[in-house]
């Protein structure tokens, strides 16, 4: 049996109120959010919480590694919105785009969640303990 994760995780770079793209980015979001019910999780970054902080450099770390965060002082754009880690947009996305992408990652998250359980099941089956096979692809940052 198969089970299919179709659950993303939204979160965008957040400075405050004063930035208007920032705020206009989590508009775009929240816009639409409640068409995707349980499928999508949003997350706001907010780089003055220190949460929010860790978070935004372990991205930044994921774009350009700890060197080009801790030396050559490289970050993550302000705003930007991340899907399952991935840099998706560094600029507000048109509606159409943004559902677009949305659409794209649950297809991912569901095709890579299928994959999983199945190999889980197979390795179950034939080996204990086997190596659990995955599929290489875009880099990703679990939260």
């Amino acid at each position: 049996m198969l089970f299919m994760q179709t659950q993303i995780h939204i979160e965008v770079t957040y400075k405050a109120k004063s930035c208007l793209p920032c705020v206009y980015m989590e508009e775009a979001i929240l816009d639409i959010l409640p068409a995707y019910d349980r499928q999508v999780k949003y997350s706001r970054l907010d780089i003055q919480s220190e949460a929010g902080k860790q978070r935004f450099l372990a991205l930044s770390c994921s774009l350009f590694g700890k060197k080009g965060v801790y030396k050559h002082h490289r970050l993550a754009p302000i705003p930007a919105m991340f899907m399952d880690g991935e840099l998706v947009f560094d600029a507000i996305p048109p509606r159409d785009e943004l559902e677009a992408a949305i659409a794209e990652k649950l297809s991912e998250a569901g095709t890579q969640g299928a994959r999983a359980t199945e190999d889980r099941t197979t390795e179950d089956r034939t080996t204990e303990g086997g190596e659990l096979r995955t599929e290489a692809g875009k880099q990703r940052i679990d939260h």
